[in-house]
Order: C-alpha cells, then sequence, then structure tokens
C-alpha cells in the first residue's frame, strides 16, 4: 500500500553569475522542448528535464543549466533557482547561494549546474529565473520546473495457476484497494508519472556475490511503462524462486523490491513469501512490496524461522499482525539490545496504557507433524517500583484465527528477565493450523520493553 510521507528538506535558492548592460526583454518563456524554453532568442535547457502533460519535471539535485544568447553578451548574466514551494503530485493540485555560469568563447552560450532540491513536498515547484546585463536585474525569463523527489510505488499481488504443459505459472498483478466511495490503484507514481516496471524472475539467488547487477541470469522477465502490472511466467516445475520488481518514474527515480517464492509444483495451491534483504540493493518495502491473492493464501509450513533479518527497521514481517493500542506497540528494532546486535522484535510501553497487546504470527501449519515445539529468545526490562504480578509476558495460542486464545506459557517477572532461551510444547496442536501470539496482559505501566528474536517451530 502507498504510503504517505511528509519530507522537510532544506531547500537551495541557487545564482548563477555570468557579465553585460544589455537586457533582455523581460518576458515569460514558452516550453519549447524537454527541458527547454526560448524567450526572445534566447534558449535555457535544463540537462534531464522532460515534459509530461505540458509541465517541466526533474529529479532532485544537481543538472546542467545552458543558457544560449543569439549574440553575444558583454555583461553579466545571472541566474536563480528559487525556493521549491507547494505539492504538485497527481492526488494534489529570494535569496540562494551562488552557482557560476560559464560562457563560451564567443560568449553566446552560458552553462553551469545548479542544485534542484524538494522543500515541503515530495513534488514542488521552482522557477528558474535568468537575468542577462550587469545593469538590468530585472527576471527576464521565468521557467517553471517540478522537482520530482517522490518514488514510484506498487503492490504486487502473486499468484499461482496450473500450467497445461504440467507444473504452476506465477502471474503478478498490481492491486486495487476498495474505498467506500472509489478504488484506489496500489500502482504509480505522484509526481512525474511512472514511466516503466520490469519483473525478473530467478532460481537462484541473484545477488550472493555482487550487488549492482544481479549475478544471475533471469528465467523469465516481463516488462512494461504504465499501470496496471500484469506478468505471468512460462510453467514452473522448482519450488523456490526469486522475484525482484523494478519501477522507474520519467525524471529517473527508481524503486526496486524483491521476494523469495516457495510454491509446491504438485497442486498448484500454495505459496509462501519471504522479503529479500534491503541491504541487498534493493529498497525497503516503505512503499513497496508483494501480497498473496486470497485464492493461494495458505499457512507457513514446519519448520519454520523468523529471525527479523531484513525487516525494516519500526515495521513487523510479512504476515505478522499487532494488537496496538495507542503509542504502545510491537516493532522490529536493529539495534545492540539485550539480545545482541541484530535485529529483535521489542515491545515498547507508553505511559498509562493498561490492557492486552499482541504479537501475532502468521498461521502455522503443523499437518502431518508430531511433538511440535515453540523455541525463542526473550529479554525485559522492568520498572522498579513495580512488584511481581504487575504484569504478565504470555505465549498464546489460537486455532481459530485469532477469535479465542490459550495460554501455553507464562512468566511473571518481579525484575528485569536476562536474555534467555524459552522451549514451550505445542504437542497438543500437532496435525493442526494455528497462530501463535507473545502477550503483555495487565498492568504494563510496569515493563519498559520486551524484546523477541529467533523464533523457531520445529518437530522434535
Amino acid at each position: 500500500m502507498k504510503k504517505l510521507f511528509i519530507l522537510t528538506l532544506i531547500a537551495t535558492l541557487s545564482l548563477f553569475a555570468l557579465t553585460a548592460c544589455d537586457g533582455l526583454v523581460p518576458a515569460e518563456g514558452e516550453g519549447e522542448g524537454e527541458g527547454e524554453v526560448v524567450t526572445e532568442g534566447v534558449t535555457v535547457n535544463i540537462e534531464d528535464a522532460i515534459e509530461v502533460e505540458g509541465r517541466t519535471y526533474l529529479s532532485r539535485g544537481e543538472h546542467e543549466i545552458t543558457v544560449t544568447f543569439p549574440s553575444p553578451v558583454t555583461g553579466i548574466v545571472r541566474g536563480y533557482i528559487t525556493y521549491c514551494t507547494g505539492d504538485y503530485s497527481k492526488d494534489k493540485n529570494g535569496e540562494g547561494t551562488e552557482v557560476v555560469l560559464f560562457p563560451n568563447s564567443d560568449r553566446t552560450v552560458w552553462t553551469g549546474s545548479g542544485s534542484f532540491q524538494d522543500s515541503a513536498s515530495l513534488c514542488c515547484a521552482s522557477y528558474l529565473q535568468i537575468t542577462s546585463g550587469e545593469c538590468n536585474d530585472e527576471v527576464c525569463i521565468n521557467m517553471p520546473v517540478i522537482v520530482d523527489s517522490a518514488p514510484p510505488y506498487a503492490v504486487i499481488e502473486v499468484c499461482l495457476d496450473d500450467c497445461d504443459c504440467g507444473g504452476c505459472a506465477l502471474s503478478f498483478n498490481s492491486t486495487t484497494t476498495q474505498l467506500t466511495c472509489s478504488d484506489t490503484v496500489n500502482c504509480g507514481d505522484d509526481c512525474s508519472g511512472l514511466a516503466g516496471w520490469s519483473i525478473a524472475l530467478y532460481e537462484d539467488y541473484p545477488y550472493n556475490e555482487c550487488c549492482e547487477i544481479p549475478c544471475e541470469e533471469p528465467i523469465d522477465t516481463c516488462s512494461g511503462t504504465a499501470c496496471p502490472i500484469e506478468c505471468t511466467t512460462e510453467c514452473l516445475t522448482g519450488g523456490t524462486y526469486y522475484a525482484v520488481v523494478t519501477l522507474s518514474d520519467a525524471t529517473g527515480n527508481e524503486v526496486s523490491f524483491g521476494a523469495e517464492i516457495n510454491i509446491d509444483p504438485e497442486d498448484c495451491n500454495s505459496i509462501w513469501l519471504d522479503s529479500l534483504d534491503p541491504n541487498d540493493c534493493l529498497d525497503e518495502l516503505w512503499n513497496s512490496g508483494f501480497i498473496i491473492c486470497e485464492k493461494n493464501t495458505s499457512c507457513y509450513p514446519i519448520p519454520f524461522e523468523e529471525d527479523f533479518t531484513g525487516v525494516a527497521e519500526d515495521d513487523i514481517p510479512f504476515g505478522w499482525s499487532t494488537t496496538d493500542i495507542g503509542l504502545t506497540n510491537w516493532k522490529v528494532k536493529d539495534f545492540d539490545s539485550p539480545l545482541g546486535n541484530d535485529p529483535v522484535m521489542q515491545f515498547f510501553y507508553y505511559p498509562f496504557f493498561n490492557g492486552v497487546s499482541r504479537l501475532i504470527s502468521p498461521c502455522i501449519d503443523a499437518t502431518g507433524c508430531s511433538n511440535i515445539e515453540l523455541n525463542f529468545n526473550h529479554s525485559a526490562d522492568h520498572y522498579s517500583l513495580c512488584s511481581q504480578g504487575d504484569y504478565i509476558l504470555k505465549v498464546q495460542v489460537s486455532t481459530d484465527g485469532g477469535e479465542t486464545w490459550t495460554d501455553k506459557g507464562i512468566f511473571i517477572p518481579s525484575s528485569d528477565i536476562p536474555p534467555a532461551n524459552i522451549t514451550v510444547d505445542l504437542s497438543s496442536y500437532d496435525g493442526q493450523i494455528f497462530n501463535i501470539a507473545w502477550v503483555v496482559d495487565g498492568n504494563s505501566e510496569c515493563i519498559q520493553f520486551w524484546y523477541i528474536d529467533d523464533i523457531n517451530i520445529y518437530e522434535d
């Protein structure tokens, strides 16, 4: 699902110093080409700028600016990039630092580099202002540009279908969220617009030895230039594949994200997804990701492992859920916790919370399994003013999708819990499908943090 962001960055207003008493006729230029404006024979061009529906867009950062005059300039040519203001996203409708422009040999072409930066929004607008003549400070060209810092986004639904030739085919489709009055398409770019997308499918992990360019050759690819995203693979007979989605907008902003996809090629009705590590030259899934289509929604088989590696900071793993209350919550934290310098799931207490807060696993399929055990590491920080029984930490199990919960492990600490490894007997759920929850229950003013890591569910 696309998320909205408020990004506050310091915007710059750039001054181009170029030298002449021969001023230009003040007028606003009309675009004559991509990233170009012509006024009274003077052409202003911004490198890599593009025109979309009559507006000029460019990416945030440095761009070369070229001003061409019909005759030599003997004075100074000045340029300014004004502060970037406003929000020109598709769902919404002074002074500065000096940048020098240098003339060519006959002083008709002046070039330099200026920085275009976003300000209060990821899709704001600046003017490139050009003046000429050491005696004339009047702005004679105002070239409006929209600075695009908004990355493209998509949520991709993954489905599994039977193949006439044997095996299964994977299909990837951008999703739509149904709202009360209208639908929201989870694909696009809110500034310059989506310019292209591609999906590459690999049999082997593509970033084992290199990063910027995948080491492996894809076994299947598809691409397009606009939403919706629709892609179906050839017949697949293996069990594990790796998909990488790349999205780019019209100004060159790019996002890549990926998933390990495990399928059952025999009956073509089960998919499991794990996000690829964003450290491998991919982007954290703060604006993009995968979901499994409803007809293929399935539970994770045993053995099941989760160590929170690759999960974005302040997020939760795919398939997990929480019953957060207010500012009291469960989030992944990557720091030097009591359990070590690795990602952990952290419960954070906010004052004046009383109630039950759960961290809930995806459903676990123990069909055909026996002597199931849960093992995990944990630690907790306790408020010194609290006494034993003021709060309770529990492990619970539900076999009805979270409607009812049964206690399977209870911890009633009277002080901090040092790092410990916990094993919980789940053999009473052999052969069943269930969810597990880590629960803070009671007066949680007495607990500050609870850390969970290295979760394993297996047959003993």
